[in-house]
């Protein structure tokens, strides 16, 4: 399960690590899935790295950087996502990109953030038990009203799943990329309803119909979001890795 997690973050996996080595390295270029270079209008990525739950883990750097990347490869191997280590990071690059007409985009947070994905490849692994009766599956043609922040417009080649009270959606997941044999999934639920299931339900109702038809399910969100988290925990799945992606607007 994990290698095709794997070919599903890494573009073009196979062609640019070494599977032999934990750690791997390669030069963001349009060949290996990202834009050419940091001249490019609107911004571009200058580092991402990503480290999977057996430990492997993959740089992608422009190729001024890529120096610096393997000496923080060792300086930091003992944990990549560490405040020290993305202090570290965050100096260096900041300090780099001024000879640039650019800025280091520090989001809010940014010392403290990453991305962390969580999958599920057997229905064996979903937590049936904590289906509620409340949770149905919508269509496009469903006349409820949604008070949740997300899918506020239903689309008839997705698929999705809500908690229905009286006639409003107070929680509802979704999927995305259904023509992919790995498909992510989001959800939301409305503030005043959360703490009640209804966000693991609707997971796991999801899940059990993406994996009865030949998918693989992937959950996605920052390590911040405490809420998001527990409920993929709960609805069965486990994490398989984690991301962080330093990004460079122009002025």
């Amino acid at each position: 399960m994990l290698e095709k997690f794997k070919r599903d973050l890494l573009y073009n996996y196979e062609k640019f690590v070494n599977l032999q080595s934990k750690v791997n390295f390669r030069v963001i270029n349009k060949e290996s899935g990202y834009e050419e270079d940091i001249e490019k209008d609107g911004g571009d990525i200058v580092m991402d790295f990503t480290q999977f739950n057996d430990g492997f883990t993959s740089f992608s750097v422009i190729s001024e950087l890529m120096e610096f990347a393997r000496g923080f490869s060792s300086a930091f191997s003992d944990d990549f996502y560490s405040l020290k280590a993305f202090e570290h990071l965050f100096e260096y690059i900041e300090n780099y990109i001024k000879k640039y007409p650019r800025w280091l985009y520090r989001e809010e947070e940014a010392l403290e953030k990453y991305m962390v994905y969580y999958g599920l490849g057997d229905k064996q692994e979903i937590a049936h038990s904590k289906l509620q009766k409340t949770t149905i599956k919508l269509t496009a043609d469903s006349h409820y009203k949604n008070i949740t922040d997300e899918y506020k417009e239903l689309y008839s080649d997705n698929i999705y799943f809500g908690t229905l009270i009286g006639d409003e959606i107070v929680s509802i997941t979704g999927a995305n990329g259904m023509q992919n044999e790995i498909v992510d999934i989001g959800v939301d639920t409305n503030i005043n309803h959360r703490n009640k299931g209804y966000a693991v339900s609707n997971i796991v109702a999801l899940s059990d119909y993406l994996l009865s038809n030949n998918h693989m399910v992937k959950f996605s969100c920052n390590n911040l979001n405490t809420f998001s988290i527990k409920s993929a925990i709960s609805s069965g799945f486990k994490l398989i890795a984690k991301e962080k992606t330093i990004w460079c607007p122009r002025n």
